[in-house]
């Protein structure tokens, strides 16, 4: 179903054959590897019976090209912001089973638009776009896919005698080598995840059809919108791929230059372009800078962040645990201080009751040996004084041991103090150091994620519209019988003349108009209407005020008849300038 990528080789053979009349046939069964006719031991299954046509249908990623990525490198399915990631969706037909399939999501998530494509009947496989709005959700989802056969006049008409199929994902394990295809496997459920990071340029198609019926002889556009974000101003080439050149099917894309947000795709179905089924891809191409991890960067900046975070409030700490050192360094110090000066008053003090001890004792002893009462009275005098005064300094005595007695607690409690606020500072600053270490280590860590995940200057490529055309015969032919270049000034108008030849057994009446390209304005014409019998028209196009100056050729005037439910356009090149 998918070469070198989804290899579906197997050696139950599934034949299908049509016999033009009765006749006998003859089957031979046999081992691919195996030669010894001899050997009996090999068993085999030989089933025949009437056809029974029925569908199944596999769904797996594939990576948007960046670099040097392929279709077989494994991917998840993941959507950037304003981007698009690409399903391949796989059909394998059984028992001839030959019908269109429409492939359509249910469980979409929110912000994504995903438009249900068609397999058509000549057809195996598809691509069915994710796409993600700039202001979508990030987050993980399930989103399932459902295949049901239709009408191939009408996708919309589901075939009640097929069942409905869910697509079952697949997904690449393994790499194709240049001697083996790729290796993938079956999976049980489809996971897309939109991630946070924007794309630079969006390139979001103007319109979406399932199919679109067109006619011999028709042109069509297809207009891109192109929004452009991050300050990306580069070019973007807008690529049409899958039609094949031998179908008489042109198209003309090219690249959006930096300064415009527009790109217009023509087709033009020449008068002898096949009929039936054409299957064509709008590929963007764009030089981008791209980050191949940013979601890696961002988490270890912000590891690094924390680090640094940790690293500050460290020293910090260290800064207030050594303010604490030295307010307790300093109180100790003025206690050492304190308890010094009184320990120096209480000495002065002591020696002061110690000397009035001994005088009192003196004075004791010499009024035993007076004699004279006036004397004995004077020497009480003396020994009273001199009691108070020893009274006095015992008190002063007491306090200041009182004082010396609180400042050596003190003194023990701002030493236990003064450990802890110096244990506390070491610490700090042990924690402060090994946190350098590891932010030091880290920054070689965030160094080399920068280096690693530096934007880089590549080409990116993705799957921006998948077209299904299905080409009608032409129901008539036209000829411009006027010129085929007019000039038309704002406010005139101009007449055309086109003769037209329907084909055989066509009816209907033909609407006349013209067609102008995208991007241009104020060129407008009235419908005319031809019954059968009318083969000549005359078309009056006119310019508005306001109508796009300029040279504007692939206009054209198109005559339209319904067939078979489907409006079918013939155009005549025409080219307006309006000066």
């Amino acid at each position: 179903l998918y070469p070198n990528v989804f290899d579906t080789l197997t050696d139950d053979i599934d034949y299908l054959l049509t016999a033009a009349a009765d006749a006998t046939f003859r089957v031979t069964v046999s081992h691919r590897y195996h030669f010894a006719a001899t050997n009996r031991l090999d068993h085999y299954r030989l089933r025949i019976s009437a056809p029974q046509p029925t569908f199944r249908a596999v769904a797996m990623v594939l990576p948007n090209i960046t670099g040097a990525l392929t279709a077989d490198t494994p991917s998840g399915c993941i959507v950037r912001k304003g981007g698009t990631a690409t399903l391949k969706v796989l059909v394998n037909r059984i028992h001839g089973f030959a019908e269109s399939v429409r492939i359509q999501a249910t469980n979409i998530p929110a912000g994504m638009t995903i438009h249900p494509v068609l397999i058509p009947a000549n057809a195996s496989s598809c691509e069915i776009i994710l796409r993600a709005s700039a202001d979508a959700p990030a987050g993980v989802a399930n989103i399932d896919l459902i295949a049901t056969a239709v009408d191939t006049n009408n996708p919309e008409k589901a075939l009640k005698q097929y069942q409905v199929a869910q697509v079952v994902p697949a997904a690449i394990s393994w790499k194709a080598q240049p001697t083996s295809p790729a290796i993938s496997r079956l999976g049980h459920g489809l996971v897309v995840s939109i991630i946070g990071e924007q794309l630079a340029a969006e390139v979001l198609p103007a319109e979406h059809a399932m199919v679109r019926h067109v006619s011999q002889s028709e042109q069509v556009w297809q207009s891109l919108n192109i929004t452009r974000r991050n300050g990306f101003a580069d070019k973007v080439i807008i690529k049409a791929v899958g039609i094949d050149p031998k179908k008489k099917i042109d198209s003309v894309a090219g690249e959006v230059p930096k300064d415009k947000q527009l790109s217009r795709v023509r087709f033009t179905f020449k008068p002898d372009a096949a009929v039936g089924w054409h299957v064509c891809q709008l590929k963007s191409e764009s030089q981008i800078n791209y980050v191949r991890n940013p979601e890696l960067l961002a988490r270890t900046e912000q590891a690094y962040k924390k680090i640094e975070a940790d690293q500050t409030a460290k020293t910090a700490a260290l800064a207030n645990a050594k303010k604490v050192q030295a307010d307790k360094t300093k109180q100790q110090t003025d206690a050492n201080n304190a308890l010094a000066a009184e320990n120096k008053k209480l000495a002065e003090v002591s020696k002061l009751v110690d000397a009035n001890n001994k005088m009192l004792a003196a004075l004791k002893a010499e009024l035993l040996k007076v004699e004279n009462e006036e004397q004995k009275v004077a020497k009480q005098k003396l020994i009273d004084a001199k009691m108070l005064e020893i009274t006095n300094s015992t008190k002063e005595q007491t306090a200041i041991q009182a004082k010396v007695k609180a400042s050596t607690l003190l003194i023990a409690t701002l030493t236990t103090e003064l450990k802890t606020a110096t244990d506390a500072a070491t610490k700090s600053n042990t924690e402060l150091e090994a946190v350098k270490k590891s932010l030091a280590a880290y920054k070689t860590t965030l160094d080399k994620v920068k280096k690693a995940q530096a934007a880089k200057k590549i080409k990116y490529e993705a799957i921006e519209d998948r077209l299904v055309f299905y080409v009608h015969a032409s129901p008539m032919t036209m000829a411009l019988k006027s010129p085929a270049e007019i000039t038309l000034k704002k406010g005139e108008t101009i007449e055309a003349t086109v003769d037209l030849t329907r084909k055989k057994d066509v009816a209907g009446m033909a609407v006349m108009s013209i067609t102008i390209p995208p991007g241009v304005s104020g060129i407008s014409a009235e419908q005319l209407s031809l019954t059968p019998d009318k083969k000549t028209a005359v078309v009056k196009i006119t310019a508005s005020a306001d109508a796009t100056p300029g040279k504007h050729a692939f206009c054209t005037i198109r005559g339209t008849i319904i067939q078979n439910g489907h409006p079918l356009n013939v155009d005549v090149p025409l080219t307006i300038t309006i000066p």
